[in-house]
């Protein structure tokens, strides 16, 4: 949220003219870790003028202040501040906040609101069979010899091979639509979860000396170690290859660039002209249209969000924000040229009404939007 905008809703709230989704914004803001500085400034400018005074806690202020304090804090906080008094403001104007988020989802929805993503995939197998995993029943859907392909009953894919036995090599794709995500198991125990409108393609069982998928969309792995055997994950030209480690790879066409992610081990990141190794915390930006591997620090919370049930967004341009709506709530959004760079700042959960995620974008971006069938439209 850009720092007049946060200024501005925050001394609404101080002066009782704050609507409920504006109150809305204010919570996603203040519940992550961006604009903190802005934040603090206000909160202690407010809290020596008196403009706020906290009211009605049935807690001691610093209990509060600690409640609220790992909500909004990174869950590795490097050092912890002394706490300033009006730090206990700050938790008395959360839980209001909190409240009024709680009260968005209580109250009744429309019947043509558009809902989120879920639990959809369609699982192909190699000799042309299609199942598709949102009607299926849990439990075994198919018996190859040794090998056993089982949905488990909370969107999950498992493969199970009977130990030392062999099947020959063949390739499953597993599809998740706009709209979906699901979970895969492996045979070695590998996990992935695959993200809205992405591919994976892998074998039922490891060949050769290589565990070898192909990705298109998004993807978070977690990699069985095996010395003998590494896995890679392969994404237009850029290889990802790890030995036992996990990581999240972004691979969708509609992007200008991929990026793989490193949370915990290590991986070697390569393209046509060279090789990479990331180090925890670090990630590989490969341009779509440009060779070559550039490597940054990374923010892993926000990376994984996903994952986790949640969209980050610091100070995202609002057509990436779009694209990651279209993928979610399997919509098309429209948008003026002029509005495209805007900034945007949040943390929602993925569970929430689009509407609602509408209404905390419009306000943190001064954005009006509508809605015609599946077709959302955004102005300025």
């Amino acid at each position: 949220m850009q720092p007049d905008r946060l200024e501005e809703l925050f001394q609404r709230y101080l002066d009782q003219t704050i609507s409920p989704e504006e109150l809305t914004a204010l919570q996603a803001v203040m519940a992550g870790n961006y604009n903190r500085e802005i934040i603090d400034r206000l909160l202690e400018r407010a809290f020596s003028n008196g403009s706020y005074i906290a009211q009605g806690t049935d807690h001691a202020p610093e209990e509060v202040y600690r409640e609220i304090l790992e909500r909004i804090q990174s869950a590795s906080a490097k050092e912890r501040r002394i706490i300033p008094r009006w730090y206990y403001a700050a938790a008395a104007i959360l839980g209001i906040l909190v409240a009024v988020a709680a009260w968005w989802q209580l109250r009744p929805v429309r019947e043509s609101a558009i809902v989120p993503g879920g639990p959809h995939a369609r699982l192909t197998l190699a000799d042309g069979r299609v199942i598709t995993l949102d009607t299926a029943r849990e439990g075994t859907l198919v018996r190859m010899g040794n090998l056993r392909i089982i949905k488990s009953g909370n969107g999950a894919l498992s493969y199970q091979l009977t130990a030392g036995s062999t099947i020959p090599a063949q390739e499953n794709i597993l599809t998740t639509p706009a709209g979906g995500e699901y979970r895969l198991v492996l045979p070695d125990g590998s996990k992935v979860w695959l993200n809205a409108a992405s591919e994976l393609r892998y074998p039922p069982a490891s060949h050769g000396n290589v565990r070898r998928v192909q990705l298109r969309g998004e993807a978070y792995f977690e990699v069985t170690a095996n010395e003998q055997q590494p896995f890679e994950v392969v994404s237009g030209d850029m290889r990802v290859q790890a030995l036992g480690t996990a990581f999240n790879v972004n691979a969708y066409t509609d992007e200008k660039v991929m990026r793989a992610t490193l949370l915990s081990g290590a991986v070697n990141i390569s393209r046509q002209r060279g090789m990479q190794r990331l180090q925890p915390g670090q990630e590989a930006v490969c341009s779509m249209e440009q060779p070559g591997i550039l490597i940054q620090e990374a923010d892993t919370g926000a990376v994984i969000a996903w994952k986790n049930g949640s969209f980050v967004f610091d100070d995202m341009p609002l057509e990436a924000v779009a694209r990651q709506l279209s993928r979610w709530y399997d919509v098309e959004v429209e948008m003026e040229d002029g509005i495209k760079q805007t900034l945007v700042s949040g943390v929602i959960s993925r569970s929430s009404p689009l509407p609602k995620v509408l209404t905390i974008l419009g306000m943190t971006g001064k954005l009006n939007y509508t809605v015609a069938g599946r077709k959302i439209i955004i102005k300025g």
